[in-house]
């Protein structure tokens, strides 16, 4: 039987690192105890702004003409 990798024997935190990663992505870093920054509830926060997401119409409108009954034409 094989044992854990040993990264996986360090189980502590490091709140330097992630404050550190927050910073240089334009995140932010969430305080798990009590203190001056959001808690873990901020995780489930839905305050990001809805990015516009433009489609084209043309394939639609092409489609719909192509299944759209054509008038016959009669000679008469």
């Amino acid at each position: 039987m094989l044992g854990y990798s040993p990264e996986y024997a360090d189980l502590t935190g490091n709140p330097a690192l992630l404050a550190s990663l927050a910073a240089q992505t334009g995140g932010r870093a969430l305080d798990t105890a009590e203190g001056s920054g959001p808690g873990p509830a901020a995780v489930f926060a839905h305050d990001l702004a809805a990015a516009p997401a433009a489609q084209p119409i043309w394939p639609w409108l092409t489609l719909a003409a192509a299944r759209s009954p054509q008038p016959q034409m009669r000679g008469e």
